[in-house]
């Protein structure tokens, strides 16, 4: 099911972004490089629970086009927004950094996943990759 919308036209940032929610939810991410391409998928698939966006994607005000339709379709989508915006809606989170990608992928996997415990988790793969017998090079 997809569940996350990455709207990015930066590659590193895009990519930091990905390998995070991948880990979590694999093959439940969808990644666009405008507006326009991820508003279309949200049309086919309205019930996406997040979109992370930057505030502009090249000429388009990303932001306020996510944030118009979703309040046009009254839906409950939670946009993150990456950079500077004004929101309108209660579920629109701002972070005003634009390159502040480990916030936004902590507040999706926070909505997401409201019990996620990221040191838990870290502690479980660090048991779990000590456990693992040393590879020998010759």
């Amino acid at each position: 099911m997809l569940n996350v919308i990455l709207a990015e036209e930066n590659p590193s940032l895009k990519d930091l972004m990905l390998m995070e929610l991948n880990e979590l939810f694999p093959e439940e991410v969808l990644v666009r490089e405008t507006a326009a391409e991820a508003l279309n998928y949200l049309s086919l698939f309205p019930k996406v629970q997040v979109i992370i966006t930057a505030s502009e994607l090249g000429n388009e005000d990303a932001a306020s086009l996510m944030e118009e339709y979703i309040k046009r379709n009254k839906l409950k989508t939670k946009l993150i927004v990456l950079g500077n915006f004004k929101s309108q809606l209660p579920q629109t989170e701002v972070i005003s950094k634009r390159t502040n990608w480990k916030a936004a992928t902590q507040r999706a996997i926070n909505f997401l996943l409201p019990d996620y415990d990221e040191e838990k988790v870290f502690l479980k793969k660090a048991l779990k990759w000590r456990k693992q017998p040393e590879s020998s090079s010759i």
